[in-house]
């Protein structure tokens, strides 16, 4: 799910994240989301440097 429960609710209220389970479901499964991207992202940004630095080696 990549919108909020909390879109088009009619329960909805100020602060009502801290009491919803839809919401605290939905926040669980999009911080495990995020952390395997991030996971993803720094992967792709190692080997890019690791390539930038073996073109510097052959270049020696």
């Amino acid at each position: 799910m990549r919108t909020s429960p909390c879109y088009n609710c009619e329960k909805r209220y100020l602060g009502c994240h801290d009491y919803c389970n839809k919401y605290q479901e939905f926040r669980l499964n999009r911080n495990h989301l995020l952390e395997e991207q991030r996971k993803r992202n720094n992967l792709e940004y190692d080997y890019y440097y690791y390539k930038k630095d073996a073109i510097k080696r052959m270049s020696r």
